[in-house]
């Protein structure tokens, strides 16, 4: 496999109200694609208080403030040696040096975070996969993403100049689910993308995707021919969190989380689409909580 080349990752970290418990492993948010740091918006800050443990979370790469790579230096495999760049550079920073953490992935995350755990699970003392399976996703929903992400990138590049930021989003959706074929109309995930924290860029003209699109097209089609299953078993505790609503239908996986992850356990949010993550921020911060609380004796 090719190797990766070294990215500049932009993190930032949130500590607790108060002080970071002592010997407690920090927490590592992934977001999903077209997504960045800041659409968890206070979920880390929750997470951070109910735990009693430092927080992070970051840009992947071709996501907001990371680098943006050429398309001939991106494949999705890279994101797990970006994260355990990350690690190590947190292993650095906090006093008591950790050796294990807790990741929360979203989509894309969920997918960068089922592979590091899978290939070091000796690092992870939890994993919490937010709408994804542990099977290589399908061709049909490739090509999706595929047109959903030069759809979206097409709606906010034809906004007119002078679009005040903060109403990008609710312009760039509405037109975006204007232009998409019925089937994904339907996909109730609209009102969550309404919601969510989105980060755009200033281009010569007015406003610009603030994700790379092209290299990101072209790992999706490069993802098509190559899809490989997973390998490995992650022993440790392990949560799938799903949208009742979301057409990932995840919980219909159970058998490949079970072979890769053997304590799975599967955890509902009704009403919830894919993207439950923009407008059930209380539940999912609560769930989180009280899953590590529990299960790690805080």
């Amino acid at each position: 496999m090719e190797a990766s080349k070294a990215v500049s990752i932009s993190f930032e970290h949130v500590d607790p109200t108060g002080e970071v418990k002592e010997k407690k492993n920090p927490i590592i948010f992934l977001h999903a694609m077209l997504c960045s740091k800041k659409i968890w918006g206070d979920i880390p800050q929750t997470v951070a208080n109910s735990t009693g443990r430092r927080v992070y979370t970051y840009d992947a790469r071709n996501h907001g403030e990371t680098t943006h790579a050429d398309e001939s230096d991106f494949s999705f495999s890279f994101n797990v040696d970006d994260l355990f760049l990350l690690m190590d550079q947190i292993k650095t920073e906090m006093p008591e040096h950790p050796e294990q953490f807790i990741l929360v992935g979203h989509d894309m995350g969920g997918i960068t975070a089922i592979r590091a755990a899978l290939k070091e699970p000796a690092k992870f003392e939890m994993v919490f996969i937010v709408e994804m399976y542990a099977k290589p996703v399908s061709n049909e929903l490739i090509k999706r993403t595929k047109e959903f992400v030069t759809t979206w990138t097409k709606c906010v590049q034809e906004l007119p100049e002078g679009t005040p930021k903060e109403d990008v989003t609710k312009l760039s959706v509405e037109s975006l689910y204007g232009k998409l074929e019925q089937w994904m109309k339907q996909d109730n995930e609209k009102a969550s993308y309404l919601n969510g924290k989105f980060e755009y860029k200033k281009s010569t003209t007015g406003w610009d995707a603030y994700y790379n699109t092209n290299t990101l097209v072209k790992a999706l089609e490069d993802l098509e021919k190559h899809q490989e299953d997973y390998q490995g078993v992650y022993d440790g505790p392990a949560y799938f969190l799903y949208g009742t609503k979301s057409h990932y239908e995840v919980n219909d996986a159970k058998d490949s989380m079970k072979k890769h992850f053997p304590k799975a356990e599967l955890v509902p949010f009704e009403g919830g689409s894919h993207i439950f993550v923009a407008d059930k921020p209380v539940e999912l911060a609560k769930v989180i909580g009280e899953k590590i609380n529990a299960v790690l004796k805080v």
